[in-house]
């Protein structure tokens, strides 16, 4: 297979599909697609391709721990983590959308989520790595360089910051042994893109 914007955008955009629609067929297939490139997460794959026949048990389960309609036993917003109080749309939500807009990106309404959502924040990953390889392969090396740095510099002051309390939940509640592999795999990526 493919990777038309290689492999980092590729690991950012299968793991964003299961966190924007984790019942649809098309995302668990481009996560086994992008985990069988690899080798790392062979766990994940192998409950990826269980779940291939049954995909809607993976929403039940995210949406229970993640969506409602009850209390959210793993809430995906950034700033829930960072505030200290558990709310909606702090200053983390504001910081993240100035990130969004840096490249000119918006946040999809249809979705009706805040820009520190997790899957916003892994596609917003995602559109800096593809640009970043675009950039490189037309030899604007620069351009590609100070992309790179804006990607780091979410990482660290972002995603990187909370990814791993909200995968710990998520490993923690989930039902589903899909979504405990999914959970160390994507801190495992999100760590191991950040230069320390």
């Amino acid at each position: 297979m493919s990777l038309p914007f290689g492999a980092q955008a590729a690991h950012y955009q299968a793991f964003k599909g299961m966190v924007f629609q984790p019942g649809l067929a098309d995302n668990l297939d481009a996560l086994i697609r992008v985990l069988e490139q690899g080798d790392q997460y062979p766990e994940l794959l192998a409950e990826a391709r269980k779940m291939r026949a049954m995909p809607e048990r993976l929403e039940f389960d995210f949406n229970r721990m993640c969506i409602g309609p009850y209390r959210l036993t793993v809430p995906p917003y950034e700033s829930v983590y960072r505030s200290g109080k558990s709310v909606l749309n702090s200053h983390h939500t504001v910081n993240v959308h100035a990130f969004y807009q840096q490249l000119g990106l918006t946040i999809e309404p249809r979705f009706n989520e805040p820009a520190d959502y997790i899957g916003n924040e892994l596609e917003f990953l995602y559109c800096v790595s593809a640009l970043t390889s675009e950039h490189r392969h037309a030899g604007n090396a620069d351009v590609a360089g100070e992309l790179e740095a804006l990607a780091q510099q979410f990482l660290t002051e972002h995603l990187g910051a909370w990814c791993g309390d909200f995968t710990d939940k998520l490993m923690e509640h989930a039902r589903e042994p899909f979504w405990r592999h999914y959970g160390a795999a994507l801190n495992h990526y999100v760590q191991s893109q950040m230069i320390h």
